[in-house]
């Protein structure tokens, strides 16, 4: 490799210095942006620039072209580590950030909750998973670190990721920024305005069709299974049940 400048410096000698930095440079990049597809066509691209730089000789763009090569293939490769899924933490207990995305629906002994998760013991991911709350404090739209136990259920060809908050679990919530708090201000604010303007039954119908307020639902419930119409109006709540598939 030549750095065709004015002095038309030869530096061979620095190559094991410039695949260092080039690596780093690639590592820092894949844990800002976890994008390993859009990295391994960079670095097949600048690769062919690189080549056909070096037919026409010209030596630095060349030269340049490698060096970003070599950037987006370390990149491309590290970020292959943050590409997790939950299954690969399944059967123990980690720290998961996650936003809670449902109301909870209330059983005897726990609540069930959809959860948004961000990260698990330190790693990003992006995936969504049942919880099965024991401690009945997490609460709608609101973001936690909550140390749980993972795992996959598997039933007719279907999957579904879902975590234990056992009673002892503990719990740290989490900065809310500020879309949280205005998701949950309007959705108190739309829910009053319902029940402000409508009979009590429409309201919570309503409620339940645009917010997803499934609690609200009383002896509607069965009328809607009955009707079979359930899977419609209240498919997201039937979606929250690790048993029900």
């Amino acid at each position: 490799m030549v750095l065709n400048l004015k002095l038309n410096l030869k530096i061979e000698k620095y190559l094991p210095f410039i695949f260092f930095v080039a690596a780093a440079i690639g590592v820092v990049l894949a844990a800002f942006f976890k994008v390993f597809f859009i990295f391994s066509s960079l670095a097949f691209f600048t690769l062919v620039l690189a080549v056909v730089f070096l037919k026409s000789t010209k030596i630095v763009l060349s030269d340049i072209c490698l060096f970003l090569a070599v950037v987006f293939s370390f990149a491309a490769l590290s970020s292959c580590a943050y590409l997790k899924n939950i299954a690969d933490f399944a059967g123990r207990e980690e720290a998961f950030t996650l936003t809670v995305i449902s109301l909870p629906r209330e059983t005897p002994r726990y609540n069930l909750i959809q959860g948004d998760i961000k990260n698990i013991s330190g790693i990003p991911v992006s995936c969504q998973a049942v919880l099965i709350d024991y401690t009945k404090s997490l609460e709608y739209l609101k973001r936690y670190k909550v140390a749980a136990k993972a795992g996959v259920i598997e039933r007719n060809g279907r999957s579904r990721a879902y975590l234990w908050v056992t009673k002892n679990s503990k719990i740290v919530l989490m900065p809310q920024g500020v879309i949280l708090p205005l998701s949950r201000a309007f959705n108190a604010y739309v829910l009053q305005k319902f029940k402000d303007n409508f009979h009590d039954g429409e309201a919570r119908f309503l409620s339940s069709l645009f917010l997803g307020r499934y609690e609200l639902l009383k002896k509607e419930r069965q009328f809607f299974v009955d009707a079979g119409v359930s899977h419609v109006v209240l498919g997201q709540e039937r979606q929250l049940s690790p048993f029900a598939f």
